[in-house]
This record gives structure tokens, sequence and C-alpha cells, in this order.
């Protein structure tokens, strides 16, 4: 993570890649669709980082540690 600094500063951040999803229902909601959601993305995650252990290759691929998750979850209010 990136500490603040004392007065602010443009940053120039590289280009990455990454996977995500998007969609809706109640995240504690078990079997919910964002818990299904979640399931999937970390199985797409998982499956990728250890494909170098593989024959099959990826071009540009690095080994990488998958991060935590990490989510952006608006209530919908009426």
């Amino acid at each position: 993570m990136i500490l603040p600094k004392n007065t602010p500063e443009i940053m120039t951040v590289p280009k990455a890649n990454y996977i995500a999803v998007r969609g809706k229902g109640n995240p504690n909601e078990e079997g919910g669709e964002y818990q299904q959601a979640v399931d999937v993305l970390y199985a797409i995650a998982y499956t990728l980082k250890l494909s170098y252990k593989s024959d099959y290759k990826i071009e540009g691929f690095f080994e990488y540690v998958v991060p935590p998750l990490r989510s952006d979850y608006a209530p919908r209010t009426f």
C-alpha cells in the first residue's frame, strides 16, 4: 500500500491486468449471487496463478500473489 505524503503529488501508475466481477445482491446471503461471483473470481485467479506449473504457457505471465478481496459495495437506498 502507498502511504500518503504531506503534500499531494501526481503519480504515474503502470498499466496492469486484473480480473473483476460486477453484480448485485446481499454479500451476506449464503449461496447468493455475490458469494457465487466471489467464488468464481478466486477460482479463476488461482487457476491462472498455478498455470505456470502446466505445459500451457500464457504470454507475458509472471508469478504473482492473489491479493485479498477488495469489494466496492454500496447498498441500495429507496
